[in-house]
């Protein structure tokens, strides 16, 4: 996916996601002017081998990706749900609460 990262949080989404999914840096698709994004448009458009080699990163990093892992998604929002009502029960201000790195992989 091609994305232009803005100031709003729903630009950011695209950027976002290539980072989850732990794409290489030669084959991010992150255009940082309107000018870059659309050359990395064309570029890829013009040049099948490019984009048959980033689809096929896509594919071969989706099974141990976060983005495309419900059930582990979902225990980690749980265990955060978890962590921030210990910390109100215990008369704790609110803060941010971070679960520990896990390696982009599926659990």
């Amino acid at each position: 996916m091609l994305t232009l990262p803005g100031e709003k949080m729903v630009s950011r989404v695209g950027l976002s996601m290539q980072l989850a999914l732990g794409l290489s840096p030669s084959n991010t698709t992150i255009a940082h002017s309107f000018a870059g994004y659309e050359d990395t448009a064309v570029r890829l458009a013009s040049s099948p081998e490019e984009l048959r080699a980033l689809r096929a990163e896509v594919e071969a990093l989706r099974p141990g990706s976060i983005l495309f892992n419900l059930t582990r998604s979902t225990r980690m929002l749980e265990e955060l749900y978890l962590r921030m009502w210990a910390r109100h029960e215990s008369g704790l201000p609110p803060d941010h609460i971070r679960l520990p790195s896990a390696p982009n992989r599926s659990s």
